[in-house]
């Protein structure tokens, strides 16, 4: 039996957030041709995924993902045991997972596109691309709503100080 306990995070939302969606997606490589890329979650129960390049594919930062490169056709096990990790080289993804944003941020889903720099019998290197996020609204939006709800604040106080000096005065 395992001494650490695991503590898993439920799926809750504090109050003020929202949950969007954060995906990847790998460009193209020769090495796609040999070998395949597989996505495994590395806590909780799931299943792998085969990563197509030019496909997006969802990963956790929950139950957290990583990547291994495996040879074409070969039989994937279900669970994965240490042995079979320390068969395969792995990386984890090369950006950290936004699964979750302000009720104010504008940001709808994020779309990361990677590539692989280098693979060999020792390691696999992965690189950020691009990313490319879409916004219900724009982006200015998020900061301009406060900053003219701070000026109308500003000016309702003005006028508030001026009405009261005006009747302070004798007349």
């Amino acid at each position: 039996m395992d001494p650490t306990p695991h503590v898993y995070l439920l799926d809750i939302i504090m109050p003020g957030y929202r949950r969007i969606e954060h995906k990847l997606v790998f460009g193209p490589s020769p090495l796609f041709e040999t070998m395949t890329l597989v996505a495994y979650p590395t806590r909780g129960f799931g299943v792998h995924l085969d990563v197509q390049p030019g496909q997006a594919f969802e990963f956790s930062g929950k139950y957290g993902t990583r990547l291994y490169l495996t040879a074409k056709g070969e039989v994937l096990p279900e669970r994965l045991d240490e042995a079979w990790k320390a068969a395969h080289v792995s990386a984890p993804p090369p950006v950290e997972h936004i699964g979750v944003v302000s009720m104010t941020s504008p940001i709808e889903s994020i779309l990361t596109r990677v590539r692989i720099e280098r693979a060999d019998a020792t390691s696999l290197v992965l690189a950020v691309v691009e990313e490319e996020r879409e916004h219900f609204y724009p982006a200015f939006l998020a900061w301009l709503i406060p900053v003219l709800l701070v000026a109308l604040g500003v000016w309702g106080l003005v006028k508030i100080r001026r009405a009261r000096l005006a009747k302070s005065q004798p007349a």
